[in-house]
């Protein structure tokens, strides 16, 4: 009797762990770049580079890149709050949340105001090199951003 109680608590454990291991990590856009690669994670945040102002595969919410290898987004705007749900991956020392599908985005509300700031510190080694394209990309005809 007592070991078919230990079998079954031991079932019941494992059940759980592997419900509970599989399900996506919950981060604040922040914490993303502390996370392991490859750990699952559901974030939330608002659009400040929607897809392809800075690349074809990539956006930006409050920070964090995401990132689609079809290039597979919904139809975005700045301001736009989402939620998605993707693996932590990294390129070029950036850790980024990689999504599958445009299934992996939900969008949550439209509109919101972005502000941005007047001074923007940044401290990576390709920093003169991001600063040349950032200049080069606010520079470009026909796009507005402050």
């Amino acid at each position: 009797m007592f070991d078919k109680r230990v079998k079954l608590i031991k079932s019941l454990v494992f059940v759980i762990l592997f419900f509970v291991l599989r399900q996506p990590v919950f981060a604040g856009v922040f914490e993303i770049q502390d996370m392991a690669i490859g750990t699952a994670v559901r974030a939330r945040g608002v659009v400040i580079a929607e897809p392809g102002v800075l690349g074809q595969q990539i956006f930006y919410i409050n920070g964090a890149q995401i990132y689609s290898y079809y290039k597979d987004f919904p139809e975005l705007a700045t301001g736009d709050e989402i939620s998605v749900q993707g693996v932590i991956s990294q390129s070029r020392g950036e850790k980024r949340i990689k999504i599958k599908t445009a299934g992996d985005i939900a969008i949550l509300n439209r509109g919101l105001v972005v502000e941005y700031p007047d001074r923007i510190l940044i401290k990576k080694k390709w920093s003169d090199v991001w600063l040349k394209r950032a200049e080069w990309l606010l520079k470009r005809p026909g796009r507005e951003f402050l």
